[in-house]
Order: structure tokens, then C-alpha cells, then sequence
């Protein structure tokens, strides 16, 4: 028997380890009991300025969090720590 799709949405935060605003985002998903999977950005290097990142927040800042909804496919791409723990307490209220 074939397994179900999964229908709960994939979180992704793009951080920086010594950002005090992903810092936020990433107590908030604890909190929330939400699973997710880090991706450093590297801001010595200058990742955060590649036409990759870019494509992702054109701002070029962090925290940025890429949520996958594998029931339809979308991808919503939120920036901007306030607004994130703004859709996460909506998003999750418990």
C-alpha cells in the first residue's frame, strides 16, 4: 500500500547564526513545535548578495522563511522576522 502524500507544509529559514532576528523565528517555530530545516547563509562571504538569494528576497536580508504546501504545490516566500512571527501566530495559534 502506497503512503498518503504528505499535507503538512516544509518550512525552510534562511539564517544567519549570529542574527538576532532569525534568532527570533527560531525560537518561534520551537515554541510552535514546528519542524524545519536551516539553511546558513553565509554573510562573510557575501552569499546574501548572489543572484541566487536574491531571486529569494530581493532585499538581500535575513531571516528569510520558504514555506512548501505539498498539497498544492505553492511556495510562499515570507521576509522580515516581525512579519514572519506574524503568520506563524496566525498561521498556528496554539
Amino acid at each position: 500500500m502506497t503512503p498518503p502524500p504528505p499535507t503538512s507544509k516544509t518550512y525552510i529559514l534562511y539564517t544567519y547564526y549570529q542574527s538576532t532576528c532569525a534568532n527570533r523565528v527560531v525560537i518561534a517555530l520551537h515554541h510552535k513545535s514546528l519542524p524545519f530545516t536551516h539553511h546558513y547563509i553565509d554573510l562573510r562571504s557575501a552569499e546574501h548578495e548572489t543572484a541566487a538569494f536574491a531571486a529569494l528576497n530581493p532585499s538581500r536580508s535575513l531571516p528569510v522563511l520558504v514555506i512548501t504546501d505539498p498539497t498544492t504545490g505553492t511556495e510562499t516566500i515570507l521576509t522580515q522576522s516581525v512579519a514572519i512571527l506574524e503568520y506563524l501566530e496566525e498561521a498556528h495559534p496554539d
